[in-house]
């Protein structure tokens, strides 16, 4: 009686990097408040059809945006694309400004649909 080989594991394959990669930057400061931005880039090779940023920057207000709308609760923004931002095509970057009152410039976390940011 003969057995049949095992068959071979898969090859194993490097799991993927982020298809989206988000950055920021503290454009200017001032005394008692700052402009900043976050860099968002679709690595990936779809479209991103709608997304939603979300940071938490302690002790800060957010005042204003501009290349999204803005919701700010306390010390959390949340920046939503403007109708003409919607879709990020495949290799394609924003970036989403804003002005806050306060002296913390980094965000505490940030989140874009829902998943930490790279």
């Amino acid at each position: 009686m003969t057995t049949a080989p095992a068959p071979a594991p898969p090859p194993s394959t490097a799991p993927a990097g982020p298809a989206v990669a988000v950055s920021y930057t503290v454009v200017k400061v001032w005394d008692g408040g700052f402009q900043a931005e976050f860099t968002i880039v679709n690595n990936g090779a779809a479209p991103v059809d709608g997304w939603q940023l979300t940071a938490v920057l302690p002790g800060d207000q957010v005042q204003s945006a501009w290349d999204a709308s803005f919701q700010a609760s306390g010390d959390t923004v949340t920046l939503t694309p403007p109708s003409y931002q919607v879709i990020i095509e495949p290799g394609a970057g924003l970036a989403e400004h804003f002005t806050a009152g306060g002296a913390v410039t980094v965000p505490q976390s940030c989140a874009f649909n829902g998943a930490p940011c790279s």
